[in-house]
């Protein structure tokens, strides 16, 4: 990456030196509009400015599409589990920004998709649920999806598949996708809402179906039972009270309020499986997007 970068860079400045040295060797010669002579570097200095911008402009293109090709991935399984939390959580949006659920440009029947941004560089593909359908339809609606997809000279790179109850048309799905090697990573959401028992339940079913969990990761996601308890004033002061009741705290030593908020848990496991099971070419791109696990991002700048 790096060594094209340079070639590229390269190439631009050498054409900026060519353009220079053209427009020395062109200013002897004279031109006559309206009776007075003028040089002619004057009349290609503004062309050739342009030019040498194109050609910038061209390089920083190529770079960004190297080094920024956006990561796929198709969010599958049921639906009304918090598929825009999820999104929310790794993404970095805050309530009410960025893709919702629903509100995407339609693809095919029962599929829509969110186009990547300079903030957000992945390319979000939705499913509407596994309700409601016989399992030879959800297959079949899949197929079509991934011919669509085809069609538009791209690819799904990973899935995430939200289970609350595995059942037997989210096996066929599964290994649909197997099929087209795409790795899938299980996502049980609502820990915060679940028992251990139920969530057990859950992550034993896909295990008698997937029994392999370095191929079929499980990541339980949601937000903690209690209250976090490491909170701290801004400018260092010690005093701090809180009260759990209220979900607030405020500095003894100074005017600083805040509020207590529930601990995410899984988003930053599910955000470093998710760069290491995606192509290669693209983790660079759903790095820049995550904002959820600092550790990766410290990690592979390293």
């Amino acid at each position: 990456v790096f060594s094209f970068t340079f070639v590229v860079y390269r190439s631009v400045f050498s054409m900026g030196n060519l353009f220079s040295r053209t427009a020395s060797a062109d200013s002897t010669s004279l031109n006559v509009t309206d009776g007075q002579p003028r040089p002619d570097s004057l009349a290609t200095s503004s062309s050739t400015g342009e030019q040498r911008a194109s050609a910038r402009e061209t390089a920083e293109q190529m770079c960004e599409r190297l080094l920024g090709e956006p990561m796929n991935i198709l969010l599958a399984g049921v639906s009304q589990v918090g598929k825009s939390t999820l999104i929310q959580q790794v993404f970095g949006f805050t309530q009410g920004e960025g893709p919702r659920i629903g509100q995407g440009q339609p693809c095919t029947q029962g599929f829509e998709s969110w186009e990547p941004t300079k903030e957000c560089p992945v390319r979000l593909f939705d499913s509407k649920g596994v309700e409601n359908t016989t399992a030879a339809e959800q297959v079949e609606s899949l197929s079509s999806f991934f011919q669509f997809v085809a069609g538009e000279r791209t690819n799904i790179d990973l899935v995430w598949y939200v289970v609350t109850r595995f059942q037997d048309c989210d096996r066929m799905l599964v290994n649909r996708m197997t099929e087209s090697e795409i790795p899938v990573i299980f996502i049980v959401p609502r820990l915060d809402i679940l028992s251990s028992h139920q969530h057990g339940e859950i992550v034993n079913s896909i295990r008698n179906e997937f029994p392999d969990p370095d191929s079929f990761p499980i990541i339980g996601t949601g937000l903690a039972s209690d209250l976090v308890s490491s909170f701290e004033c801004s400018s260092g002061h010690d005093s701090i009270h809180a009260d759990k009741r209220t979900r607030k705290w405020r500095c003894g030593d100074c005017t600083e309020r805040g509020v207590l908020l529930r601990e995410a848990q899984g988003y930053q496991e599910l955000a470093r499986q998710s760069y290491e099971r995606g192509p290669s070419l693209k983790r660079t791109s759903f790095l820049r997007a995550q904002k959820c696990n600092r550790d990766i991002v410290s990690s592979k700048c390293k």
